[in-house]
């Protein structure tokens, strides 16, 4: 489970937030996350989450000068689960995912997020949770200095441990898989 053969979903503009210290101690003071939950509202398309054409975010993203654009990206096997658990609803979201577009080799990938969409493809992170703390005591497992989860291996172990708490415990029952988020320069 490494960085290669990551395939791209679609954008999305993020800011850097303000870590809410209810979330975790072992949590960064900015963090970088995908969910509008923790991060301020950004523009985003009309009914789901990600832009199918990177163009459109970065013309959105004009509005919100302290924005940036980046690319969501997952594995192959990720995206094909991600995409079945979907496969009921009319799924426009997936036109990019399905082209199955290689992330460019020009791309950084600044970590993965463990992350829960709704059937409209908002989405929620692990953050929402503040797991931060008991992933990194129970499996000692850390998020990097923008909050997000340093390979996919580390978010995979998460992701199985946050779905096998106790129900009182556990994440909102949406369907949870991980993501790379990247960065690239402008097409």
């Amino acid at each position: 489970m490494s960085d290669e053969g990551l395939i791209v979903g679609g954008w999305v503009l993020v800011e850097p937030t303000r870590t809410p210290r209810t979330l975790g101690k072992s949590l960064p003071p900015t963090i970088l996350t995908t969910s509008q939950c923790i991060m301020l509202d950004l523009p985003r398309p009309e009914f789901w989450d990600w832009y199918q054409v990177r163009s459109e975010a970065e013309a959105a993203g004009q509005a919100v000068p302290a924005a940036r654009v980046i690319t969501i990206a997952m594995n192959p096997n990720d995206a094909a689960a991600f995409m079945a658990a979907h496969a009921s609803e009319p799924a426009p979201y997936f036109e990019v995912l399905t082209e199955r577009r290689p992330l460019s080799r020009a791309a950084s990938v600044l970590g993965y997020e463990v992350v829960g969409a709704e059937w409209d493809l908002a989405f929620h992170s692990w953050h929402c949770h503040g797991y931060a703390d008991d992933a990194a005591a129970t499996l000692g497992i850390r998020v990097n200095e923008l909050g997000l989860l340093a390979t996919r291996e580390a978010a995979h172990q998460v992701l199985t441990w946050m779905l096998g708490l106790p129900s009182d415990e556990a994440p909102a029952p949406v369907d949870w898989t991980v993501i790379a988020v990247a960065e690239d320069e402008p097409v």
